[in-house]
């Protein structure tokens, strides 16, 4: 079971009794732009499968598009909601679930 104190950690992940796998993380966003793309490398990677995986931005509304999943790494790029706006600096939280 995840708790807060889990959370607190930038990076990390927890493997349940059943071998199910949780992991999250941060990922800075170093300047403004209309989209970015981002590559995230899991802290352990997935013995089967990632089975979900999800990015927020912390900031504004922008969505996330998957490029390439594998059991080891994320590829992706996050988009501003409203078209031409820009995605500012900031940070990206993100989780990924598996086994």
């Amino acid at each position: 079971m995840l708790t807060r104190n889990d959370y607190q950690n930038k990076t990390g992940y927890r493997r349940s009794p059943d071998g199910f796998l949780y992991q999250w993380g941060q990922i800075a966003i170093p300047k403004a732009t209309d989209n970015v793309t981002f590559h995230i490398v899991y802290p352990v990677a997935f013995n089967e499968n990632c089975y979900f995986f999800s990015a927020i931005y912390q900031g504004d509304a922008c969505f996330t598009i998957e490029i390439e999943r594998t059991n080891s790494y994320f590829y992706g790029a996050l988009f501003e909601r409203a078209l031409g706006d820009i995605i500012n600096v900031g940070k990206v939280v993100w989780f990924a679930f598996g086994r």
